[in-house]
């Protein structure tokens, strides 16, 4: 009896502990959502998009989210929806990389074969300025009728804090980390490569996770950025 009490104990301080530590990146309750918006850099309103914790999962030594995220145009009409996995283990948040990736470049590969493979997006549990944060990588391939017709690679590297910053969106003032970050894109359809290299700037909360993104071309110059727009 008293050996079973004691695992049970141990498995709620467990999950009290990694509970709090994933809500360093995004309170992870079910039904939570918050709301992005994205523009161009001449501030014209390109699309919306709506995250909400569908699932949690908790497990002995991790907590396992499934987000959900709607993708809206620039006139509020639904286009598409995808899911993600966040997981919290040891002292680490683990990001589905593919929520970084446009889910719409895959809407056209819907009767055809898919595979992803790749490292996901890792943040620390206790960040601080200057905190160097490892790579991530994820490659697509796509092939019909066994041959393979493309092949895409994202690659995000030279991840660091830079510092902190006073962030005001619609949905508020946060006090915010400022990563750094470069993306590097890859494709190659029938032996021809093209490449592309972003440079990005992601506002993160505590508590409440990604505030302000914005992204650059080679140039330096300012392309695109995401606001959050809401928190439900």
């Amino acid at each position: 009896m008293k050996k079973s009490l004691i695992i049970v104990l141990i498995s709620l301080i467990s999950t009290a502990v990694f509970a709090q530590m994933c809500d360093l990146y995004f309170p992870l309750v079910e039904s939570n959502g918050v709301q992005f918006q994205s523009f161009d850099r001449r501030d014209r309103l390109q699309g919306t998009q709506d995250l909400m914790v569908k699932e949690v999962i908790n497990h002995a030594d991790r907590i396992e989210a499934v987000i959900n995220t709607k993708y809206y145009d620039n006139r509020e009409n639904f286009q598409h929806e995808s899911d993600f996995t966040v997981i919290c283990k040891g002292n680490e948040i683990i990001l589905d990389i593919q929520s970084v990736i446009d889910q719409s470049m895959l809407q056209g590969f819907q009767d055809m074969e898919v595979e992803m493979s790749g490292i996901d997006i890792v943040f620390p549990d206790n960040p601080s300025v200057g905190q160097e944060l490892e790579d991530a990588s994820m490659t697509i391939s796509v092939s019909s009728g066994g041959m393979k017709l493309t092949e895409m690679t994202f690659t995000i590297r030279d991840r660091k804090i830079e510092g902190m910053e006073t962030i005001t969106t619609p949905a508020g003032t946060f006090e915010a980390f400022k990563i750094t970050s470069e993306m590097h894109t890859e494709s190659r359809t029938m032996g021809i490569s093209h490449r592309i290299t972003m440079t990005s700037i992601d506002y993160w909360a505590e508590g409440v996770g990604t505030v302000r993104s914005e992204s650059y071309n080679s140039r330096g110059r300012l392309e695109s950025y995401t606001l959050l727009s809401k928190i439900y």
